[in-house]
C-alpha cells in the first residue's frame, strides 16, 4: 500500500505522539530495504521534498532554514502538490555497489505539467541521508 510519509504535505494532519510512534515503527520499519521505485509516494529519509522542489523552481535556496519560515511557506505549499515522484533509487552497497551519502537515496521529481509535456529536463534531483 502507498501512502504519503508523514509529516508529508499532500495532506494536512497533526497525528498524536502514539499514533506517529505506530507508523514510524510499526509501519515504516517493516518496509524492505532497498526502496526503490518509479511514480508513487517517496521514502522520505528526512523530510518532505514536494515544497523543496516549488523553492528551487522558484530560485529560492531551499537550503537556507529562513526560506521556510511564514508566509512563503504557505505560499509555496499552495502548488507544492504539482510535484511528483518521478523515481527513487536507494543505496545499495551489496548489490550494486551505489551508496548516496551515507546509505541515502536519490529522489527525481517532476510537476504535473512537465510529465504530461514529457520535458524531462525541468525535473529536479533531490538527495537525502540518514
Amino acid at each position: 500500500m502507498e501512502v504519503p510519509f508523514y509529516p508529508s504535505d499532500l495532506f494536512d494532519y497533526e497525528m498524536s505522539a502514539e499514533e506517529e510512534n505506530a507508523y514510524y515503527y510499526d509501519w515504516c520499519w517493516l518496509l524492505p530495504d532497498p526502496i526503490n521505485k518509479m511514480l508513487g509516494h517517496s521514502n522520505d529519509i528526512q523530510n518532505p521534498q514536494q515544497i523543496e522542489c516549488q523553492m528551487y523552481a522558484n530560485g529560492f535556496d531551499a537550503d537556507d532554514p529562513r526560506q521556510y519560515e511564514e508566509p512563503l511557506r504557505s505560499e509555496l505549499r499552495k502548488s507544492a502538490t504539482n510535484w511528483h515522484l518521478l523515481l527513487q533509487i536507494d543505496s545499495n552497497l551489496g548489490e550494486c555497489n551505489m551508496v548516496w551519502g551515507d546509505c541515502g537515496r536519490l529522489y527525481l521529481w517532476i510537476t504535473d505539467e512537465d510529465l504530461r509535456a514529457q520535458r524531462l529536463e525541468n525535473a529536479l534531483l533531490l538527495t537525502q541521508c540518514s
